[in-house]
């Protein structure tokens, strides 16, 4: 009997036999980046065979512009494809995301070119395509989605580009979104000025030393399906709302977005680290905003996210339903995004092979437990559905850039995550010294546990 499924991928099959195109993929699905490029001869006999194809259609004039562009949607193909063969980049098709400035679309991309490049590849047998899925109710939207087909894969192998052909052209350091989270321009202060020097001085540090992860069955488990480029070590920033005093944490470099477990392997310079984190942050900005001290009435192992009545393994849900009640403003959506936050989370776990996955409550049960954190910190009930999350990330990332200039003066590699860093294990000491000296610095009564 004839296979029908040879030859295809997992996705492939499973769109085959009707299951949803998304499917386990989607959090491996890449985001079109304007700022990838291909470079080198190869890439360049590659890119030219290929506008063969379209360039009866196009102004002899503007053929550069869409050979320049052709190299982007080509490193971004190329990119999703050794990130993960099932993968696929989306893509939009709305002219407001190729207006963003100089500053956030380094190559010049733009809505025409591209959106007709992609269609005559698409029409041509070049690339592989899922539409769009429109929002329905509370359901998110998904954009179209592209991918290498065979066809193109075997021009590609033939003229040999590879991963190494990439090139990624530097998107300014410092960024700033509006209130639809989309890039916005703005005119430099002293302020941006100070953050990006810092912000490059912090590269230049990082980029001057190894990191790396230390080899063994359970990490290269993880990098089989999760491969990582060890070159990026560059970080930036993002301002939220219009504003320069919402959000600014600090994003970028490979091990921001690995599993927290693989961070365990991270090494500096060939030696083994250790991360420390502030514990129960949030909770202890809150305090700190109403000039409480948290253990003030509270046992000194008490923990904000452990509720009264409620199962301490229940924890880590815990957290995630007051983090999203905080930063959410609608009371009557709660339970369908929280539901929805914890069923992405498990997803992941599933993805990866983690099997301790969380306890998914319902509705009532989630407002139960809104109720019960309202009664054991009556004081923060006016900041739930406040949105006043941003602001909590602005204060972190404000403390995070005091440590990370502490260790540039230094001379010596550290790195952030959000609320915790990593540094070599000979320097555990001087970052839990530097950590609560400078939150105290930072004039917050309510001072976490470091751990």
């Amino acid at each position: 009997m004839a296979n029908f499924f040879k030859g295809k991928s997992k996705r492939e099959i499973m769109m085959d036999i009707g299951q949803s195109p998304w499917g386990d993929f989607e959090g491996d699905d890449l985001s079109f980046d304007l700022s990838l490029t291909l470079m080198g001869r190869e890439a360049t006999k590659l890119n030219n065979v290929l506008i063969q194809n379209i360039k009866d259609k196009i102004n002899a004039k503007y053929i550069p512009l869409y050979k320049n562009q052709l190299r982007c949607i080509l490193a971004n193909l190329i990119k999703a494809y050794h990130n993960n063969p099932d993968s696929y980049v989306f893509y939009s098709r709305d002219t407001y995301y190729y207006q963003a400035s100089k500053r956030y679309n380094p190559n010049g991309i733009s809505y025409r070119p591209i959106v007709k490049l992609v269609d005559n590849l698409i029409k041509n047998d070049w690339l592989k395509l899922i539409h769009h899925k429109p929002r329905i109710g509370n359901e998110k939207g998904k954009r179209s989605r592209i991918a290498l087909n065979t066809k193109l894969l075997a021009l590609i192998k033939t003229y040999k580009v590879a991963p190494r052909h990439i090139h990624k052209t530097l998107i300014d350091e410092v960024r700033l979104k509006d209130e639809k989270k989309k890039f916005k321009e703005y005119n430099d202060t002293d302020y941006t000025k100070s953050i990006r020097n810092k912000l490059s001085a912090y590269n230049i540090l990082l980029n001057r030393n190894k990191i790396s992860l230390h080899k063994n069955t359970k990490v290269n488990l993880y990098l089989k399906d999760h491969p990582v480029n060890y070159d990026n070590k560059n970080y930036f920033r993002v301002f939220s709302d219009n504003s320069f005093q919402l959000g600014g944490r600090f994003y970028g470099p490979w091990w921001v977005s690995v599993k927290s477990f693989i961070r365990d392997y991270i090494l500096i310079n060939g030696h083994k680290t250790v991360e420390l984190d502030y514990g129960s942050l949030n909770i202890h900005l809150l305090y700190s905003e109403l000039g409480i001290n948290y253990y003030e009435n509270k046992d000194k192992d008490s923990d904000p996210y452990i509720l009264t009545g409620v199962d301490k393994n229940e924890r880590e849900v815990n957290k995630t339903i007051i983090n999203i009640a905080l930063n959410h403003t609608n009371p009557r959506t709660i339970s369908y995004v929280i539901k929805h936050n914890l069923e992405e989370e498990n997803l992941k776990r599933e993805n990866s092979g983690d099997k301790n996955l969380l306890k998914i409550p319902k509705g009532k049960e989630i407002q139960r437990r809104i109720k019960i954190f309202i009664k054991d910190h009556p004081h923060l009930q006016q900041f739930l559905f406040s949105g006043v999350s941003l602001r909590l990330q602005f204060k972190d990332s404000c403390i995070a850039e005091s440590i990370i200039d502490e260790f540039i003066k230094r001379d010596t590699p550290i790195l952030t995550i959000h609320d915790s860093f990593i540094v070599q294990h000979w320097n555990k000491s001087l970052l839990y010294k530097l950590m609560d000296n400078i939150y105290r610095e930072h004039r917050l009564i309510s001072v976490p546990k470091i751990k």
